[in-house]
C-alpha cells in the first residue's frame, strides 16, 4: 500500500487524528505477527482504515451503556470477541451485549482499541472478568498484577470471594499473606466479615498462622453465623448456625 503523499492527519481534529494512529498501530502490528502480505487486504478494508472521515461504525450496548467502536480494530485487536458478537451481526449497527459488566467491558475496549487502560479499584475484577472471559490473556495479566498491588483492609475479602470463581494463584497468594499480617483489623470490621460466603470462611478457617486470637476469630465466626440465620429467616440457635 502506497501512502507516501497522501495527507492523512487533519491538523485541526485530534479525535480523529488519535482514532487514526490506533487503526494505523494495530494494522502493522498485525501484519508484523502474521504471513500475510500488506497486500493481501482487501482494497475496500484499506480504504476503511485510512478514510478521511473515520468513524467509529458499531455500538455496543451493555447494561444500557453505548460504547461506540471500530469493527476492524477489533478484529485485528481480539479475533475471539470478534467472532462471538461482530461476525455474526455484520450489518448491524448497535449490538447487544449481555452476561459481562459494562465497567469492565469499557475497559476491555478501550485495551483492544487504544492499548491502555483505566484500571481503579472499582473496575479492577470487572475489568479481569471480561479480559478473560474473551480469551485476552494480556488484559488478564495486567488486571491481576493491578488487583494484587491494590489489596487493602477494605477489599482482601472481596477480592478473596471473587477469586474463588477464578482461582488465580498470584491474587490468593497476595490475599492470604496480606490477612494474616492484618487478621485483627480485617476481622474487627463485623460488617464486611459476615458477608463472606461459607466457602472462603471455611479456607480462611483453615489457615495455620493467623495474626489474631483464636478467641477473635471464633467470636466473629460466630457472628457470621448468626447473620447467615437472620438471612435465611431461621431460629438463631446451635443446630441452625452449625448447619
Amino acid at each position: 500500500m502506497n501512502w507516501v503523499g497522501k495527507n492523512l492527519f487533519n491538523s485541526n481534529d485530534r479525535y480523529r487524528n488519535h482514532h487514526k494512529l490506533v487503526v494505523y498501530r494495530h494494522y502493522i502490528v498485525y501484519f508484523i505477527n502474521s504471513t500475510k502480505h500488506i497486500d493481501d487486504i482487501p482494497p475496500v478494508l484499506r480504504k476503511s482504515m485510512i478514510n478521511d472521515n473515520f468513524e467509529p461504525d458499531v455500538v455496543f450496548l451493555v447494561d444500557d451503556w453505548k460504547f461506540p467502536a471500530h469493527k476492524n480494530v477489533l478484529k485485528i485487536s481480539n479475533e475471539s470477541f470478534y467472532i462471538q458478537h461482530i461476525e455474526p451481526y455484520e450489518n448491524q449497527q448497535e449490538i447487544v451485549i449481555e452476561g459481562v459488566n459494562s465497567r469492565g467491558f469499557q475497559q476491555f475496549l478501550r485495551f483492544c482499541q487504544f492499548g491502555d487502560v483505566n484500571l481503579n479499584k472499582l473496575n479492577m475484577m470487572q475489568s479481569y472478568d471480561v479480559s478473560v472471559t474473551y480469551h485476552h490473556s494480556i488484559l488478564a495479566a495486567i488486571c491481576s498484577n493491578f488487583i494484587c498491588e491494590n489489596i487493602d483492609k477494605t477489599n482482601v475479602l472481596e477480592v478473596l470471594d471473587w477469586n474463588l470463581k477464578h482461582q488465580n494463584y498470584n491474587i490468593l497468594r497476595i490475599c492470604r499473606l496480606f490477612f494474616m499480617d492484618n487478621a485483627i483489623e480485617i476481622l474487627n470490621d463485623s460488617e464486611s466479615f459476615v458477608s463472606i460466603s461459607k466457602k472462603l470462611l471455611k479456607i480462611i478457617l483453615s489457615w495455620d498462622v493467623l495474626n489474631c486470637s483464636e478467641k477473635l476469630l471464633f467470636d466473629q465466626t460466630m457472628k457470621w453465623a448468626e447473620q447467615k440465620c437472620i438471612e435465611a429467616k431461621l431460629e438463631r440457635n446451635t443446630a441452625s448456625m452449625k448447619n
